[in-house]
């Protein structure tokens, strides 16, 4: 995460390094979030991070894992060729939003994570 967008440490072929959050008038814009699972201290658990640049952005994480549509849309985009869910994955979304308040959530792409 940085001030004005997501970093992609590790991006494939066809993604971007950099999701600029991009703030117009009235309060409206683009924003992007990361919804994170990952593992949790000593190897115990997880940790889930929900978390954008901004206000749009972390409302728009927090909607994508209670919202029954969304959160159906982020497993079927993560489960893994065999079916299963990775244990440890982060995806980053896109919302548009106005006066703060998201008004639409895309997938932008995910990234399963191994534990170091």
């Amino acid at each position: 995460m940085e001030s004005i967008g997501i970093r992609n440490l590790r991006p494939r072929a066809g993604e971007p390094a950099f999701f600029e959050d991009v703030t117009g008038e009235n309060q409206s814009g683009l924003a992007y979030a990361l919804v994170s699972r990952l593992p949790g201290l000593h190897g115990d658990g997880y940790i889930v991070v929900l978390a954008g640049a901004g206000i749009p952005g972390t409302l728009a994480a927090t909607e994508v894992v209670t919202s029954e549509m969304y959160a159906a849309e982020m497993v079927r985009r993560v489960r893994l060729p065999s079916g299963r869910l990775p244990p440890y994955y982060q995806m980053v979304i896109r919302c548009k939003f106005n006066q703060w308040l998201p008004v639409e959530i895309n997938y932008v792409v995910h990234h399963v994570v191994a534990p170091t």
